[in-house]
């Protein structure tokens, strides 16, 4: 970056006032996080892709937390996963079905163990069908996936919009509902 913004500064040539220097370096400081932040970003897709979340799935005391995915996914799914490692999320001692994160070997596996888990909702068990597996995602994901179920849910998709506030008012006879809402930036 230091090189574009070097360069960049010869071409204009002497003309180039210190200010204009004080603004090229700021955009290219900003430039190199935001291209930072992307890379960290994908990197950490990349690492979470081979990973499930696994919730409602009773510990048992006698038998690890692989050997329990294992055991249920041959029971109850139409796949048998290759695990590499396993881990409870949460330290609540009081719950019994703290969340599980499971590594798989390949992000393959992680697929075809996402697509299988759709299984458990028809299951005749009443405990399987409390199991659910989910990917796991990282925070923009996450939030992306909050947003598409949101906009799913509700009645009209208004986009770029905030809501401010919601308020009532009525008759015996009539009820309206009006909202209230400030585009963003404004």
């Amino acid at each position: 970056m230091d090189h574009i913004e070097a360069q960049f500064i010869n071409q204009s040539g002497s003309g180039v006032s210190a200010t204009d220097e004080t603004f090229l370096t700021n955009v290219v400081k900003a430039t190199s996080q935001i291209l930072v932040a992307m890379e960290r970003e994908k990197d950490v897709k990349k690492l979470k892709a081979r990973n499930v979340i696994i919730s409602g799935l009773q510990p048992k005391s006698d038998v690890s937390d692989t050997e329990l995915v294992e055991s249920f996914c041959e029971q109850h799914l139409t796949v048998k996963p290759h695990l590499a490692s396993s881990r409870r999320i949460g330290n609540d001692p009081s719950n019994s079905t703290v969340k599980l994160c499971v590594t798989l070997n390949s992000e393959e596996s992680a697929q075809h163990l996402l697509e299988s888990a759709t299984i458990l909702r028809r299951s005749p068990d009443i405990i399987a069908r409390r199991v659910y597996i989910n990917p796991d995602l990282t925070k923009a994901q996450a939030n992306e996936a909050y947003k598409r179920r949101w906009r799913k849910e509700s009645p009209t998709v208004i986009d770029d919009c905030n809501v401010t506030s919601i308020f009532v008012s009525g008759s015996s006879s009539l009820s309206t509902t009006a909202v209230v809402m400030a585009a963003d930036g404004q």
